[in-house]
């Protein structure tokens, strides 16, 4: 099996978890229309970059599971690319995809990189939001590789839920709970959800403000005021590169009811 061959394997494992992404990625990889469509310069560098890393991922040992979560990113990043180049968007000519001397590209690192973030994910739904995350980038100069390495320790960091409060917080105008809940006995998952509220503070990916949107100094759990949370410049970045937006209302609906 040849190295482009491993990696249409790869793909081909991604299940239900890449949904119909599974054809637009192999159709690129096969040098079909798509590629003839957006020129063979970027047809040659993004199939030399994931053919590289998939087959080289192909041939480590992986559980079905960890395969799955591979192959879906997989997928999920270059179907979603193909996509993009078809809308007529551009993809990045900064040397994001080309070889340094004796180093890889930075593409290649940060693919990787990706992909075994998602192998790791026992939470499968955070897979989609990686696979995003690499299309994203590929058309961004704004993001060089020491940043998306940074954004991709984060995302590692954060549990589903906190992806679906980053969502609720990029909202203005929500009728959360807007008063403390100093002195107030209260207990169960609530305080559980407000850790992580605070975790994604501590990230500074959101911040507590008044009504205003003027930041706040707040201390403890308790002082966090649902409605007057938003996101910082790091978090609306980081929220439109993983596609956090795609967190449909009723997923998000069980995380509001603890925010009223």
């Amino acid at each position: 099996m040849n190295n482009k061959d491993k990696t249409k394997n790869l793909i081909s494992h991604g299940g239900e978890l890449a949904g119909g992404a599974i054809g637009g990625a192999l159709a690129f990889l096969a040098g079909g229309p798509i590629v003839a469509g957006v020129g063979a310069a970027v047809g040659t560098f993004l199939g030399k970059t994931f053919i590289s890393i998939g087959s080289d991922i192909h041939d480590r040992f992986l559980s079905p599971k960890e395969e799955m979560r591979i192959g879906a990113a997989t997928a999920i990043a270059l179907s979603d690319i193909n996509e993009k180049l078809q809308s007529g968007k551009i993809i990045r000519d900064d040397g994001f995809f080309q070889e340094k001397q004796e180093k890889r590209s930075d593409a290649e690192d940060i693919l990787e990189g990706t992909l075994l973030k998602c192998k790791a994910a026992y939470e499968e739904r955070k897979v989609q939001h990686a696979g995003k995350f690499f299309s994203n980038i590929s058309f961004d100069k704004d993001i060089n590789s020491e940043m998306a390495c940074y954004f991709l320790q984060v995302f590692e960091k954060l549990t589903y839920r906190q992806l679906c409060l980053l969502n609720i917080f990029n909202r203005t105008g929500n009728r959360l709970r807007a008063s403390s809940l100093t002195g107030v006995r209260t207990g169960g998952e609530l305080w559980w959800i407000l850790q992580e509220i605070q975790e994604l503070k501590d990230l500074n990916l959101i911040y507590q403000g008044d009504g205003n949107q003027e930041s706040k100094m707040v201390w403890g759990l308790g002082e966090l005021v649902p409605a007057h949370i938003y996101a910082t410049t790091l978090g609306i970045s980081f929220h439109e590169l993983f596609e956090i937006n795609n967190i449909s209302d009723a997923e998000l609906n069980d995380v509001v009811r603890l925010l009223l």
